[in-house]
């Protein structure tokens, strides 16, 4: 921003080069917002805010990010496929949940191929004490294997290509382990990129589920 306001020409403020400057200072400042936002979400989550966990419907949490992002998600015409089952329950804090889907379901439409009908499949599984969410899409994917040292590390990007600033998996990493989770990335190159999310069941399934075997 200060190399910028230094190329302003305020002698002649109808210089038609100032309309570039501050069209400059303006997306440099959104970007600035951005990655404070970002850090502050990252304190917030690293300090401790003390909220304790609640049920949370995980369809109708998705079902209101997916109706938050319909603008972007028509503009890059983008078919979802929620494959969530409507009585699905994890515990957790819900601020945090609707992060990741937003996070998650922002990068799919940012790196979604333009050559090929766009698409992310959201679906849901159980193994032993676990919920597994995965969210994947056709997108141009990258070396995740290649670049597994540091795919939750702040300030990392996978591409130049696209406008970003490298702290939105380590948001998802340290918010879903916040809630007791954890987080992984199935990636290849133009083979898309799937995001998989784990839970613990609910308690109250679990002292229910051992009752029942009583």
């Amino acid at each position: 921003l200060m190399g910028l306001s230094a190329l302003y020409n305020f002698d002649n403020l109808t210089e038609p080069f100032n309309v570039e400057v501050m069209m400059r200072v303006k997306q440099s400042s959104a970007d600035l917002d951005e990655v404070i936002r970002d850090m502050t979400a990252i304190l917030q989550v690293q300090i401790g805010n003390n909220a304790s966990f609640v049920s949370l419907h995980v369809n109708e949490t998705l079902t209101t990010i997916l109706h938050q992002m319909r603008q972007p998600i028509t503009d890059a015409q983008v078919e979802i496929k929620n494959e969530l089952a409507r009585d699905l329950i994890i515990e957790g804090t819900l601020p945090y949940l609707q992060s990741v889907f937003y996070n998650v379901i922002s990068n799919s439409i940012k790196y979604c191929k333009g050559s090929e009908s766009p698409q992310i499949r959201i679906s849901a599984s159980r193994t032993g004490q676990e919920i597994i969410i995965t969210i994947s899409d056709n997108g141009v994917g990258f070396d995740v294997e290649g670049n597994r040292d540091k795919l939750f590390r702040p300030f990392t990007r996978f591409s130049t290509a696209i406008d970003g600033k490298g702290l939105g998996l380590y948001l998802i990493k340290i918010q879903m382990e916040s809630m007791r989770g954890r987080v992984d990335i199935k990636s290849k190159l133009n083979a898309g990129t799937s995001v998989v999310l784990t839970f613990p069941i609910p308690q109250t399934i679990a002292k229910r589920e051992i009752k029942h075997v009583e």
